[in-house]
């Protein structure tokens, strides 16, 4: 019987996925270290906006359930829906060029503490924007770009607003979730310094250094060239309680997009 999850038995392979986010990028990083990413169509999802759409490629019916990107779809409809099982998938077929590291401990800690930072850094830069509502006409989809800016800027803050209330954990607050990042960070930078500095586990790039990689995505974006934030979003995105410090851990990060990753030419603008 063939593999159904087989890339080669798949024509039509889907990654839904929202431009901007650290989950739906370290899917990419992963897929692309595979050499699995051509074989892929990326698809743009909209918050609210696509909610439906997306609730009925997976099944999700009950308004009150979360859906997230990104999602891996198959030819026969079945999906993945974590940025780190579609890592492992891409790993199990990449004839070794991705890794999944043996040490799962480890490796399962790194998840953990990059999802707590990334999470707890969404919480506290939706919060920005919810009162800047900022954004970069790139990243406004038709045919609210046409709309005047003072309608753009509501729809703007509406959606952090929203997306801030849908992933807030009980308590949080801007205080507990910047605490949150700073012990985060903290810790993920000393497994990276205790196994040498280069990378995480081992001795060469692992699925664990591409979930690491976005741990600074709500401290200080990726660099330009490797981001697709314009400049306004961005500014929401760099968190100024942050300025200055973890510099090792984000010129590491920034060390290892540049080595492995490589800028992408379909990337506009980017954040500083």
């Amino acid at each position: 019987m063939s593999d159904k999850k087989d890339p080669r038995n798949n024509h039509k392979l889907r990654l839904i996925s929202i431009p901007v986010s650290p989950w739906s990028e370290r899917a990419k990083f992963a897929l692309k270290i595979a050499g699995l990413l051509d074989n892929v169509q990326i698809v743009d999802y909209v918050p609210l906006v696509d909610e439906p759409w997306l609730r009925y490629i997976l099944g999700a019916y009950n308004p009150f359930s979360k859906v997230s990107v990104p999602v891996l779809v198959f030819d026969d409809g079945t999906t993945l829906t974590d940025s780190v099982d579609i890592g492992k998938w891409a790993a199990k077929y990449s004839g070794g060029k991705l890794i999944v590291p043996e040490d799962l401990t480890k490796f399962n800690r790194v998840v953990e503490l990059t999802n707590q930072i990334c999470e707890a850094g969404r919480f506290r830069s939706c919060g920005r924007s919810a009162i800047s509502g900022n954004y970069d006409i790139e990243d406004v989809p038709p045919p609210l770009c046409y709309a005047p800016e003072s309608v753009i800027r509501f729809v703007f803050r509406f959606v952090s607003q929203n997306l801030r209330s849908k992933y807030s954990g009980p308590d949080w607050t801007d205080e507990k979730t910047l605490e949150t990042m700073r012990q985060g960070l903290r810790e993920l930078d000393q497994i990276r310094k205790q196994n040498g500095g280069k990378f995480m586990i081992g001795d060469s790039l692992t699925l664990a250094d591409i979930v690491a990689c976005s741990c600074g995505a709500f401290a200080r974006p990726l660099p330009n060239g490797f981001s697709n934030l314009g400049p306004n979003m961005g500014s929401d995105w760099k968190d100024p309680a942050l300025v200055g410090e973890f510099d090792e851990l984000i010129a590491w990060r920034d060390d290892i997009y540049k080595e492995y990753r490589g800028p992408n030419p379909k990337l506009q603008g980017g954040s500083t």
